[in-house]
Order: C-alpha cells, then structure tokens, then sequence
C-alpha cells in the first residue's frame, strides 16, 4: 500500500513510465517529495476533526519541505 505503490496512483505523466533508478537522484528525489505531499493530504483527510493537522502545521511542512528543495538545487 503506500507509500511502497505510490506509482499506481500517480498520473504516469508526473512521472513517466520509468523504473525508479536509485541512482536516478532527481527521480528518488521527485518520488520522495510527491510522497511526503501526499502523506500530508492524507493526514489531511482523516475522519476524525482533532486528528488533522492544523493549516499553520500544513503550511510550516509544506514550506519546510520545499525550502529543502530549493537548497539542494541552489547546492
């Protein structure tokens, strides 16, 4: 389930019909960031109110996250 069959649920246009090459960095690296923003969807939705995450919460990881990102390109 997830995040092991990611892909099944991606549009294959994300992300190609390739095997994932782990020495693919940018493709690992894509596949990790898409898997943590759909964890946090995921969290996002769950049932119970109080279980969710606050949108601080949301936008402080969401921010996190891609703040990460744009210093490994800047590297």
């Amino acid at each position: 389930a997830f995040p092991e069959k990611i892909r099944e649920i991606l549009d294959p246009n994300i992300i190609g019909d390739e095997v994932v090459d782990h020495g693919n960095h940018a493709m690992v690296g894509m596949l990790s960031c898409i898997t943590q923003l759909v964890r946090l969807g995921l969290s996002c939705s769950t049932e119970t109110p109080k279980d969710r995450p606050t949108m601080p919460d949301v936008y402080a990881e969401v921010s996190d996250r891609f703040g990460e990102e744009q210093e490994h390109r800047s590297s």
